[in-house]
């Protein structure tokens, strides 16, 4: 999908730019050139100074100054600035406060982006603004483009978040309301956005934001973790969405507070581990890596969830390669020694749960001993059953392969052999019909494994009818 060429203010029927699908990687290119393009012809617009004197919109004093700076070479900006930076603050800030018309907003956030891009600690020059009761100047004008309308222009958006994620960072007393209300619509742009360009802008927001530490924690406070897990779950093969989501993951790591919680307020760490394992673009495993290496030994928990996932594996098979990047490798030796040492330090049930939340189960010792089964066949019921659940949908899932779907089947009949009550969790979880049709399968050793379970189902159901 191509994007429109914005139009020119004095086209009647403007076109508005319109981000393209976020399923459309190959545009990926076209769309950052078209919104290059926009800024462009924004720039390229003549806005009525004059027009706006007349209409008593700014002062001769104001008019004199943009006269000098509108269409300017950025070196003279730049030394009009050092001298009146606070006053083109004030208009600048002004007139958005002031003007309604869509084109000239996108003009003058276009100026001021123009300003922080080049120098963001120009910040300070709207910063130190300060209204006649000698209080800060707020930063409400900018908050109010964001939630124009319900479909806002999307130029227009993009300016303007920028332009207010750097106010923010720059500010040392940013109030944490401000910040909470930019990471609200940051969220809702990630959680109903479809357009590459809309995502990615909420993304770079949020990157920008996230180079604060007390703001990682205002991020994490109002869900960032599980919305940027929802962001990755959205992604299948767009490599630099994944990109820039790990990425703001990886900044939130830098949080000791998050680092220690992060398996507790999502599945992140098993998603980072997936894109590890299926994607292979090497910035997108680098970041994913990065994040992991810094939340490794944080907590037992952090640490459980990688084990679970089969991160060990991942990582050993990833330390084969050859890297250009000496951090990967580094960030892979760090996290293949804390998950050896982990490894080493699980029980029986933990590795067959390692195993078993992998989906690649092995016909590993642990399945045929007697002893396992006996001593482990009430922790499944942990966690609301969890990994019976998880045995359960491996006999379920279309993807299993005909060795998992045996060991399944031979799994499912030994916890149904040592459960006082194996039968009815089986009976309740849909298992039983389950069995019941991998016995036509066409692999033989998924029938004879599916015949196996069945018999220790009736032999269970035989033993409890004869009591």
């Amino acid at each position: 999908m191509l994007l429109p060429t914005m139009s020119r203010v004095d086209t009647p029927n403007q076109q508005r730019l319109t981000p393209g699908n976020i399923n459309a990687p190959e545009n990926l290119l076209q769309l950052e050139n078209e919104a290059i393009l926009a800024t462009e012809t924004v720039m390229s617009r003549n806005i009525p100074w004059d027009a706006l004197r007349s209409a008593t919109m700014i002062e001769a004093k104001d008019l004199d100054l943009i006269r000098l700076y509108d269409k300017a070479p950025l070196e003279t900006k730049k030394s009009l600035l050092d001298k009146d930076g606070e006053e083109y603050a004030r208009l600048f800030l002004h007139l958005i406060t002031n003007i309604g018309k869509e084109e000239t907003l996108q003009y003058l956030l276009s100026l001021v982006d123009e300003i922080l891009t080049a120098d963001e600690n120009r910040a300070n020059l709207f910063i130190r603004l300060r209204d006649s009761k000698n209080q800060p100047i707020s930063f409400s004008p900018f908050f109010r483009l964001l939630n124009l309308s319900d479909d806002p222009d999307w130029f227009l958006t993009s300016k303007t978040c920028r332009v207010l994620s750097i106010l923010l960072l720059k500010s040392p007393t940013a109030p944490d309301e401000d910040v909470q209300q930019l990471v609200r619509w940051i969220n809702k742009q990630l959680r109903n956005k479809t357009g590459y360009l809309e995502v990615s802008n909420a993304l770079h927001t949020l990157q920008t934001l996230l180079r604060k530490d007390h703001f990682r924690l205002i991020v994490f406070r109002e869900d960032g973790l599980d919305t940027l897990n929802g962001v990755l779950r959205a992604q299948n093969s767009n490599f630099q969405l994944l990109y820039e989501t790990t990425y703001c993951l990886w900044l939130l790591t830098y949080n000791k507070e998050i680092s220690e919680k992060f398996s507790k307020s999502s599945t992140v760490i098993h998603k980072l581990v997936e894109i590890v394992r299926t994607i292979g673009k090497e910035k997108v495993i680098r970041m994913a890596i990065a994040a992991l290496r810094n939340v490794i030994d944080k907590s037992p928990t952090n640490n459980e969830q990688m084990i679970e996932a089969n991160l060990l594996k991942e990582v050993e098979k990833l330390l084969s390669k050859k890297w250009a990047d000496e951090d990967i490798v580094n960030d892979l030796e760090v996290l293949r020694d804390a998950l050896q040492k982990n490894v080493a330090e699980l029980s029986s049930f933990d590795k067959y749960k390692q195993e078993l939340v992998s989906g690649d189960l092995e016909w590993s010792p642990v399945h045929r001993s007697e002893k396992f089964w006996r001593e482990n066949v009430h922790r499944f019921e942990e966690n609301q059953n969890r990994a019976l659940s998880i045995l359960v949908g491996l006999l379920k899932a279309e993807n299993s392969s005909p060795r998992v779907l045996a060991v399944a089947c031979f799994d499912i009949g030994e916890f149904v052999r040592f459960h006082p009550r194996g039968r009815i969790l089986i009976g309740n979880s849909g298992a039983k019909e389950q069995v019941m049709k991998l016995m036509f399968h066409q692999d033989p050793e998924v029938q004879k494994e599916a015949l196996l379970c069945l018999q220790k189902l009736m032999v269970h159901n035989w033993e409890y009818l004869s009591r």
